[in-house]
Order: structure tokens, then sequence, then C-alpha cells
């Protein structure tokens, strides 16, 4: 083995990797002689195989290659890390927090460790621990847009839609518009009694994104608090073109057909979306739309043709 082949294996390897060409990086790696790395570089080498086999779904291998890394140095942060997600994905939440927490003490100044801890603590239902850590992210990482969108959804929820706007707002700059951050957007003018700019976020979303669904549904709501229950329908069924098995939209188009007393047209939408939430385990809207269904049976048929007449 020549002096220049293991810097050429590890620029290789990491070219590979940072291009998302996993396959590749197992072939490098998987045959390969490390020993004539330092240990440092031959942890990063672990780390690249163990995330690439992870990617490709070699679960085990990817584990075992990560304890080996870490036999070499037991504070290597981005191997920390992995082991976090590995462990959030396994719905190992307090296991994953703290390798994250190790990964953060190891190296303070690398920002995926505490992308990934506020992502966790966002799915969980923590947003304003979440938020503390995206705020840490776009500290050391001013560019990452997805912090700036996460960091806005959970200021959201904490009812603080100023600063979830502020933070809409820079996602938009950094990263350019999509229909998803437009429509939060509309949600969040909405929240604010702004109805108008509520609506011109929601017409913006379905403008460059017309398969983006909840853009036609809170369309569609807005206008159904407003009492326009004809355009809210219209809106709803728009919705409906794009995305047909939206259990929220059917929902939505359902409820405002019963409030223009048509029932009989609104038990297909009903139903269909009762099948669908209960997929998808939709718990508090499939209670709703069970109250719904029971409703739909007090009217028998030829009571509905009275009803329309």
């Amino acid at each position: 083995m020549t002096p220049n082949q293991p810097d050429s294996l590890f620029e290789e390897a990491q070219k590979a990797f940072d291009e998302e060409h996993f396959s590749h990086v197992i072939n490098l790696l998987s045959g390969a002689s490390l020993d004539k790395f330092e240990p440092k570089e031959k942890a990063d080498l672990l780390y690249f195989l163990g995330v690439s086999l992870y990617q490709t779904g070699n679960v085990h291998k990817a584990m075992a290659t990560f304890k080996k890394g870490l036999s070499l140095n037991h504070h290597h942060a981005p191997t920390l890390d992995a082991l976090g997600n590995y462990f959030a994905d396994e719905g190992k939440h307090h296991a994953a927090i703290s390798r994250y927490r190790a990964a953060t003490q190891a190296n303070p100044s690398l920002w995926e460790p505490y992308y990934h801890w506020g992502y966790l603590l966002k799915k969980i239902g923590s947003p304003k621990a979440a938020l503390r850590k995206f705020e840490t992210v776009l500290s050391k990482n001013p560019n990452h847009v997805e912090s700036y969108l996460h960091a806005g959804d959970c200021a959201f929820q904490l009812s603080r839609f100023e600063d979830a706007l502020a933070y809409y707002a820079t996602a938009v700059k950094k990263g350019g518009p999509t229909g998803d951050l437009l429509t939060r957007i509309g949600n969040t003018y909405s929240l604010l009694g702004d109805r108008k700019k509520a609506m011109t976020g929601y017409k913006q979303a379905i403008a460059l994104d017309p398969m983006e669904g909840s853009g036609y549904e809170n369309w569609g709501l807005l206008l159904h608090q407003q009492g326009k229950l004809k355009e809210a329908a219209a809106k709803y069924e728009e919705g409906l073109i794009h995305a047909p098995d939206s259990p929220t939209l059917l929902l939505r188009h359902g409820e405002v057909l019963l409030q223009m007393k048509k029932y009989k047209e609104a038990v297909l939408p009903l139903e269909k979306a009762l099948k669908n939430f209960r997929r998808t385990d939709g718990r508090g809207v499939g209670a709703s739309l069970d109250r719904h269904h029971r409703r739909l049976h007090l009217f028998p048929r030829r009571r509905e043709t009275e009803i329309r007449g």
C-alpha cells in the first residue's frame, strides 16, 4: 500500500458519503483495511460506513460499526448523533436524548445533534424545549432553512404568532417559498385575526403548488368561519380534486354540507373520512366523525328529500 492510498480512500469515501452515494461507501469500506489510518480518521470512516449501512437497511451491521467506532473514540460526536437518530426511530426517546446530549458535549460546535434533538422534542410535544434547540442550531448555522421552519412551528404551538411569522418569513427569504410554508403563514395570520393576509397566504400557496391540499382546506375553513358555506364547499371540493383521500378535507367538506342541510351529499365524504382516519389512527377527529355519522342516521332518506325540496 503506497503512502497516498489511505488519503485517497478517505477522500473518496467522504465525497461519496457527502453526496449520499451510500452503496459506494459500503463497497469502498466494507473490505478495506483501516489499520494505517489514525484513530480519528478511522472513527470518521466507520461513521461513514455505519450511516451508509443504516441508510441501506443494514441496521444490525450499522450498530456494530458504530460501536466499533466508539471503541476507538468514545466522544465521536457524529457517531453519538447517529445513534441518537437510531434510538429516536425506534421510539426510545430517553436513549436518543442521552446520545444527542453526549454529542453536543463532545463537540459543542456541531449543529446537527441540536437539530435532531429539537426535532425529536417537537415530535413528542415539547415545543418550548424544541424551540431552544432550533435557536441553538440557528446560532451555529444561520442558513439552516429547516430550523427556521420548525422554530416557526414551535412558536406557533406556543401561541407566539408574531415570532412564528418572523421565523417563517426568514425561511422564505433563505430557502424560497413553498406551498406548505405559505399555508403555515396563512394559518398564522388567520389566528392573528388578519383574514385578508391569511387568504393571501392560501392563494399564494395554491398558486405555487396546486397539489398543496392544506391550502385549499384552510382557505375553505376561513370561508366557512365567515359563514360563506357555498364558497367553502366549493373550495373543499377543489382541494379534493388534488387530494381525494385527505381525511381532514373530507371531514370539512362533510361538515359544511351538513350545515347546508345537504344530508345525503354529506354521507359519502364523512364515511370516507371516517374510514381514512381509522386507518391512520385519527383519534379525536375520528370521534367527531362518529358523531357526524350517528347524526346522519337520524334523517331517513325521504326526509332528506323533503328538506332539500
